[in-house]
């Protein structure tokens, strides 16, 4: 995401935006995917869907916050500054998670799930 944020500031005309656009998709069923995997490793596999829809609403009430935000910064600093903060900050909150949710990865430690009864 931060990439192809960072990309899109970089793009000096309109069809490059059009090429760059597509990724979206690409990017979101990875997200989709790593999300649905992360949440079944460390949650009841009863519980995957019902902890997914909870984090989409703390997703979206995000983004009504973020979008004022942003707006303030297109209409102030222009489309390229803007996308360039934007892509910054998720490489940010990228690396961020890599550190904290990363930490069961390397097989060493069996993740410990919750189920229903600890909920």
């Amino acid at each position: 995401m931060g990439l192809r944020l960072i990309i899109s500031a970089l793009a000096t005309h309109a069809w490059m935006i059009a090429i760059i656009k597509p990724f979206y998709g690409l990017e979101m069923a990875l997200l989709l995917v790593s999300i649905f995997k992360y949440l079944s490793l460390y949650f009841d596999k009863r519980l995957t869907g019902t902890v997914y829809m909870v984090l989409g609403c703390f997703n979206y009430l995000g983004i009504a916050v973020i979008n004022p935000i942003a707006g303030m910064l297109y209409d102030r600093y222009g489309f390229a500054k803007t996308y360039l903060v934007m892509g910054i900050i998720a490489w940010v909150i990228t690396l961020i998670g890599i550190q904290v949710l990363g930490k069961g990865r390397h097989g060493k430690e069996k993740a410990k799930q919750l189920t229903v009864s600890e909920i």
